[in-house]
């Protein structure tokens, strides 16, 4: 499925909304490095308040960088080329912004790599369940199959990175067992906040 050419037929806003709050944090690296995190005890409206400032913060980073790269090529000339600059880098960076939160939610996570995860558990009745954020997670502590949301801006490019890891339990009829069975994925999207498609490279598994 292509979710960007069909975002109008979904309320991506609400599903932004969900799913950044459902993860409980969210990195941010390369030109900035900030977390933004998004706890439980707080209210709905307090955590969707969260979300929306985070999204204004990204799309500053983002607005920031092309306006720097605009003026690294020389094109502003004069007052009149820096706004327009000004008022294209905005523009780029709500839409490049919205690829990338978009890209993080659970559309682009489960389908395919969770269904196959599953499908492959279900052959030896396991049932994969996901281990979620662990500890505090902060920046030092982070390892490289850590379960984690990141979002990457390095130049013109915006990478946005998932990192999810799964116990798997042994199904005997009613009960679940424990096992020391894990299974995981990192899948990264790379956003040209300049025009070109998106491009999904290829998952790494656990």
């Amino acid at each position: 499925k292509d979710y960007f050419d069909n975002s109008e037929s979904i309320s991506w806003e609400d599903r932004i909304m969900t799913d950044i709050i459902r993860a409980g944090k969210l990195f941010v690296c390369g030109e900035v490095d900030e977390i933004f995190e998004f706890p439980s005890f707080k209210s709905t409206i307090e955590k969707q308040e969260l979300v929306r400032t985070t999204i204004r913060y990204l799309e500053s980073a983002v607005q920031e960088t092309i306006t720097s790269l605009l003026t690294m090529n020389g094109v502003n000339n004069g007052d009149k080329d820096k706004k327009l600059n000004k008022d294209a880098a905005r523009e780029i960076s709500i839409k490049s912004v919205r690829q990338s939160l978009i890209s993080l939610c659970q559309e682009f996570v489960n389908d395919p790599y969770f269904k196959y995860l599953k499908q492959s558990c279900e052959k030896y009745n396991l049932q994969p369940t996901d281990i979620g954020l662990i500890g505090n997670q902060d920046v030092k502590s982070i390892k490289s199959w850590t379960p984690r949301l990141c979002i990457n801006i390095t130049g013109a490019r915006i990478y946005t990175h998932i990192v999810r890891v799964f116990q798997c339990y042994h199904v005997a009829g009613i009960e679940a067992i424990e096992t020391q069975i894990y299974f995981g994925f990192k899948r990264t999207y790379s956003i040209d906040c300049l025009g070109g498609p998106p491009i999904i490279l290829p998952p790494i598994f656990l």
